[in-house]
C-alpha cells in the first residue's frame, strides 16, 4: 500500500480522490524506475568481464577438444588475461578473432600443437 501523507490530511471528495490516486501511480511508478535504472547499471558494470570470460573459456575448450598441451593452454589463458587487464576490459582487439591477435610466436605453438597428432599419422 502506499500513501502520500501521514494521515491527518485526506481526500474527501471523489476528483481529490482521484488526483491523490494519480499521484502515488506517478510517485509508484518513479520510484520504480530509479530502482531499474541502479539494477541496469550494476548489472552492466561487470559486462566487458563476462565476455572476457565467455571468450576464454571458448578458447580453453577448442584447446582442450584439440588435445593441446597444459602449458601452451597456460601460455594463451595468461596472454589473454594480460590483454584484458591491460585494456581493461574496454576494448579487446580482435574480438571474435581472439586467438588470431596473440602473438606470431603463439600463434604457431598453437597450430603446431593442434597439427601434431595429424602429423604423426601422416608420417
Amino acid at each position: 500500500m502506499t500513501s502520500t501523507g501521514y494521515g491527518d490530511i485526506s481526500a474527501h471528495t471523489t476528483v481529490a480522490r482521484f488526483i491523490s490516486v494519480v499521484a502515488m501511480l506517478v510517485g509508484l511508478l518513479l520510484y520504480g524506475y530509479c530502482l531499474s535504472s541502479i539494477a541496469a547499471t550494476l548489472a552492466n558494470s561487470d559486462a566487458p568481464r563476462v565476455g572476457f570470460q565467455e571468450k576464454l573459456f571458448a578458447v580453453q575448450e577448442f584447446m582442450k577438444d584439440h588435445g593441446l598441451s597444459n602449458d601452451l593452454t597456460n601460455r594463451v589463458i595468461n596472454y589473454l588475461s594480460l590483454v584484458f587487464r591491460k585494456h581493461r576490459g574496454e576494448a579487446m582487439p580482435g574480438g571474435e578473432l581472439l586467438m588470431h591477435d596473440m602473438p606470431i610466436r603463439l600463434q604457431q605453438d598453437v597450430a603446431f600443437e593442434d597439427a601434431k597428432n595429424t602429423i604423426g599419422q601422416v608420417l
